[in-house]
């Protein structure tokens, strides 16, 4: 008896290609290919286009803006990774993500989503998107539009390695 493996070769075929064009690596401003894998350190977050009296901004539905300064984030060349929050206002807490970088435009954006414990990329369909504004092999720069009294302002994340 012949069994027809055509699927089976087809399905891995397909995870291996999606595996080795997994975008991992990012132009710098000077032009290099820096790889953006890795673990990643948020040093600074900053809010740019408004006054920040007052300000109260939630950022990735998580808590304030603020709580991501000191965030570890860490990227696996599967596209897993998560990050940790831990300090004193904001408290603890490690997330799993899946992480991807598309281009758009001529620019590039960090995408993320992020999954519950044992949830798979493909069943979640909301995310975040972070437009690249600076990389290079030990820091980025990430930035978040977002709508604000009738305005666009931006959540910029600092990253170093």
């Amino acid at each position: 008896m012949k069994i027809k493996s055509y699927p089976l070769f087809a399905v891995l075929t397909f995870c291996l290609l999606a595996l080795a064009c997994s975008p991992s690596k990012v132009s710098s401003v000077g032009g290099t290919a820096v790889n953006i894998r890795g673990s990643w350190n948020v040093t600074d977050v900053r809010v740019t286009g408004t006054d920040l009296k007052n300000l109260k901004i939630t950022a990735f539905d998580e808590g304030d803006y603020s709580c991501f300064k000191g965030s570890v984030w860490t990227l696996q060349p599967s596209g897993n990774g998560s990050y940790s929050i831990n300090n004193e206002a904001c408290g603890s807490k490690l997330q799993s993500i899946f992480w991807s970088v598309d281009t758009k435009k001529g620019a590039e954006y960090f995408r993320f989503k992020k999954l519950s414990e044992g949830e798979k990329p493909n069943r979640v369909v909301d995310g975040y998107e972070l437009e690249i504004q600076n990389i290079d092999e030990n820091s980025m720069v990430l930035s978040s539009p977002v709508a604000f009294e009738g305005k666009t302002i931006y959540i910029n994340y600092y990253l170093s390695r």
